[in-house]
């Protein structure tokens, strides 16, 4: 009888923790779009990147930055595949680091977060120079994009949660762009 008992409370244990984590696993859904400022040579000199709630609830999410290190809030960037109009030539790198160090808690972090309500837009722009756009080649470019999330860890999810707020934790690609630049 002993055992049976202690099976049952094991089991409604692991039953209740998976359950804690499926509620806390992010259900909102989000999309994102790029869209293409004026051109210059062919190459737009600034991007609006829309994030939409394409839920049919809000939800909280902190403002992205482009790129450099926004594991602290999330962020944008702008990709690319370059083929070069010169095969001799070599493309552009770039690199950068940069992120917040000693988090406030996630309750204190929320109350910078955008809520977000059902089919509403978090709107961020880039221009060239910011976007590393200003020093390409000529030749043609695909270029996406990719929101990558906030890092948050799952015991902050789960207080999150608890406290009602639903958020949305998945990377996300827009669709591809083509565009030429000119000599």
């Amino acid at each position: 009888m002993k055992k049976v008992a202690v099976l049952a409370l094991l089991s409604s244990f692991f039953a209740r923790a998976a359950l804690s984590q499926s509620t806390a696993t992010p259900s909102a859904e989000l999309s994102l779009q790029a869209v293409p400022g004026p051109l210059s040579n062919g190459i737009p000199q600034r991007f609006t990147f829309l994030l939409k709630n394409e839920s049919n609830h809000p939800i909280v999410l902190p403002r992205p930055i482009l790129d450099c290190g926004g594991s602290y809030t999330g962020e944008i960037w702008l990709r690319y595949h370059f083929t070069p109009r010169d095969p001799a030539s070599r493309g552009v790198g770039f690199g950068c680091a940069a992120d917040k160090y000693q988090w406030p808690s996630i309750l204190d972090r929320v109350k910078e977060w955008k809520a977000l309500q059902a089919g509403e837009l978090l709107t961020v722009e880039g221009d060239a120079q910011t976007l590393h756009l200003q020093e390409l080649q000529a030749g043609d470019y695909d270029l996406w994009v990719e929101y990558i999330p906030p890092f948050v860890p799952d015991d902050d999810l789960r207080t999150l949660t608890r406290f009602g707020y639903r958020t949305a934790l998945r990377k996300l690609t827009s669709e591809h762009m083509h565009f030429e630049k000119h000599p």
